[in-house]
């Protein structure tokens, strides 16, 4: 009908094509997890989408929380369908990013939607065995249908990225974390990969912390405790109420590790994946302020001269590409899984640029 061409012409144009922002893609991505997740849709959705979702889900190059969003869909359509279980003839777009991604939580997520479907059926996960690691292979095999099922997974794709090499996903033991002025005492893990780190809180809204380290200001090993202070430019959106950015020891994560984890983290790579990315992000924020600094400048050309012509080529790059790529350049936060409806500003924006290529 009408509806389902709607959403595939925004599929197709936000999601495949990628003509709209970063930020906008994975307000689409959201929105589709609302219809995913519906059981009175889940199964138009899954007939129409499951086999374009999971090729994108193996694309690489794009943003971890668009590429988590994605999977998310997955697992939603997955659930209590049994037809949905079988839209895809073959997993190897998923098992391609579960063993080529450096992102923790997509590797969980990756990991569970290969044990719901081979729980029903076992023969969807042996034509995918060549592909996947033995260790992966046997383990989601033997993961118990139980409460402690996420647990289980943790243990098996940690276990995993230990025998990698190099080791792009490395797992550090955390006595405690501080978020600002709030300590969370339970003992957990923190996923440190080439781009972001990941920190589970159990038992708290925001389970899940993910970072990316163009996000941070300044990592410090605090010679009083041992503890990792990492100051953070942009807070994300899991812990934004609790964080205040600019306000010293109000816009930090300080992580108190063992002492085996801690003496592990200085002799890794880690603290030069961080300089890396905040070096990058550094000098992506000069080159945008230095494109802006020579847009006025030409803007004030431009009036000086009194040129028509000009005039709206001015006004053309304040709100066309160069307005894009400023946009672009600034971090995403990771939006967790709530499967709220995408921001109405994005879909009306989606909207008019479909519209506007018809």
């Amino acid at each position: 009908g009408g509806a389902m061409g709607a959403l595939v012409d925004l599929f197709d144009f936000a999601l495949v094509r990628q003509a709209v922002s970063v930020e906008v893609q994975i307000d689409v991505a959201e929105l589709f997890n609302f219809f995913s997740d519906a059981d009175a849709t889940k199964d138009a959705i899954g007939e129409r989408f499951m086999e374009p979702l999971a090729d994108l889900v193996a694309r690489p190059q794009q943003h971890f929380a668009l590429h988590r969003e994605l999977c998310s869909n997955l697992i939603a359509l997955v659930k209590c369908s049994k037809a949905n279980k079988l839209r895809l003839p073959c997993y190897s777009p998923v098992v391609q990013a579960l063993v080529t991604t450096t992102d923790f939580f997509l590797q969980l997520q990756c990991v569970e939607l290969l044990y719901r479907v081979s729980r029903q059926h076992p023969r969807l996960l042996d034509k995918v065995q060549a592909e996947l690691p033995e260790m992966l292979f046997t383990g989601i095999r033997a993961l118990p249908n139980s409460a402690d099922l996420f647990d289980r997974m943790c243990d098996l794709v940690t276990a995993w990225n230990r025998t990698r090499t190099p080791r792009l996903v490395m797992d550090f033991a955390v006595e405690h974390v501080d978020v600002a002025d709030e300590r969370y005492t339970a003992k957990t893990t923190v996923f440190f990969s080439p781009k972001i780190f990941m920190l589970l809180l159990p038992n708290t809204a925001a389970n899940n912390v993910s970072v990316e380290y163009t996000t941070i200001r300044s990592v410090k090993m605090r010679t009083s405790d041992g503890g990792l202070c990492i100051r953070l430019r942009e807070p994300p959106a899991s812990i934004a109420d609790k964080l205040e950015i600019g306000s010293e020891g109000k816009d930090c994560i300080v992580l108190k590790f063992t002492d085996a984890a801690r003496q592990e983290f200085r002799d890794s790579k880690i603290r030069q994946w961080i300089y890396e990315m905040t070096e990058q992000a550094r000098q992506a924020s000069s080159n945008s302020a230095a494109k802006m600094l020579l847009s006025t400048g030409r803007k004030s050309l431009d009036v000086a001269a009194g040129g028509s012509s000009g005039g709206r080529t001015s006004a053309r790059n304040s709100g066309g590409a160069g307005g894009d790529r400023s946009a672009d350049g600034k971090g995403v936060a990771y939006h967790s899984h709530n499967h709220r409806v995408a921001s109405a500003t994005s879909m009306v924006l989606a909207s008019q640029q479909i519209a506007s290529q018809d």
